[in-house]
């Protein structure tokens, strides 16, 4: 018997819009007008290649809102660009998209910000220790072993966090009230 032939990748469908996604017009125009030492294309055309150090002090600064080459690759990735991974790369990172070709400015179009890979994450707790309920929370998290909680239970964690310590307030100032009340009132002894 014999073996079946190996599976070709499939390839995306061609684009058919026209705008260009701001950050990938940027990205296109970067590669064409920076140093070769910064950042070039390879050979094939296909992947580009950026040297991480220089990148993060000339160029990404010049033509993005950051300066973190950590974001600048975060970034690639929400557009669907991947990081190709080699042993030797001297401080080089290479990246590649399918719609991303050297000298086919007409695919450019086809490559769109992917809002499932670049969502804001919700933070657990609020960032304030609420007499160490915040604390206990992500401890007991921690402990179960629980898949993680979804995006609503997030939302509504933090929210029965901010009622408890709306009320804890509020008992707090009414306590305060009645110390002024006390105080104010006439015929106590003042010290």
């Amino acid at each position: 018997m014999g073996r079946a032939p190996p599976r070709k990748r499939k390839e995306p469908p061609l684009p058919t819009g026209t705008k260009v996604a701001a950050f990938v017009g940027k990205l296109s125009k970067m590669l064409e007008s920076c140093p070769s030492e910064v950042g070039r294309w390879a050979a094939d055309g296909k992947s580009f290649w950026i040297n991480d150090e220089s990148a993060r002090t000339s160029v990404i600064p010049d033509n993005f809102a950051h300066s973190s080459f950590r974001s600048f690759a975060r970034q690639l990735s929400c557009y669907g660009f991947r990081k190709t991974r080699r042993r030797e790369t001297n401080g080089w990172s290479e990246f590649s998209h399918p719609f991303f070709v050297r000298d086919e400015p007409e695919l450019l179009c086809g490559i769109k910000r992917m809002e499932h890979l670049c969502e804001e994450r919700i933070p657990l707790a609020p960032k304030q220790d609420l007499n160490g309920l915040t604390a206990l929370s992500v401890a007991a998290r921690a402990v179960s072993e629980e898949p993680p909680p979804s995006k609503k239970q997030r939302i509504d964690e933090v929210d029965d966090l901010k009622t408890e310590q709306i009320k804890r307030l509020q008992a707090r100032v009414a306590h305060l009230e009645g110390l002024v009340t006390s105080l104010l009132s006439p015929g106590t002894a003042r010290v």
